[in-house]
């Protein structure tokens, strides 16, 4: 990985950027596409997405939950299935999203870096302007990600009520 490379990336993740760069030497430099797990992607995962500004990412979990979650309802409905099988299933589904999120959390965000690091190298900016850019539009935010828990909770409640709504119909 090239120092301009590094310090864009650098600026662009801010605070813990050494973590990620320890990550993302072996895909940035070729030797292996592995960029390791992330534990905050396990555990916090569609949270994590948006606290890492990752918009789209987030979007696309928002409507798969959203699409799983009424999938589930609906069987669950027409199945008469008990609440400890639901309970169960529901953990199992949980743990396989924490799992993906964490296994490829890493590998998501370098994509994503690297994305707006080009888009913004390509501006032809100066540096100092390059080094701000890049820190504005990444790093993270605490107010995305509970405005992602908002919206996941609207999501759930809003499949909830269709779910309902089609049941009694």
């Amino acid at each position: 990985m090239g120092q301009l490379m590094e310090k864009d990336l650098a600026d662009f993740v801010g605070p813990k950027a050494s973590y990620y760069l320890d990550k993302w030497r072996a895909p940035l430099s070729g030797n292996g596409s592995d960029a390791g797990f992330n534990w905050a992607a396990f555990f916090l995962s569609g949270l994590w997405l948006a606290y890492r500004k990752m918009y789209l990412a987030t979007f696309i979990f928002l409507g798969i939950i959203a699409v799983e979650t009424f999938v589930e309802e609906m069987i669950y409905a027409s199945m008469n299935v008990g609440p400890q099988a639901q309970k169960g299933i529901g953990r199992i589904i949980n743990l396989i999203i924490a799992f993906v999120c964490g296994r490829f959390g890493n590998t998501w965000y370098l994509s994503h870096a690297l994305k707006v690091v080009n888009d913004v190298r390509s501006q032809g900016l100066p540096e100092d302007e390059t080094a701000a850019v890049l820190a504005r539009r990444g790093g993270r935010s605490v107010w995305l990600a509970l405005g992602a828990m908002v919206m996941f909770t609207a999501v759930l409640v809003a499949t909830f009520i269709a779910v309902e709504l089609m049941s009694r119909s």
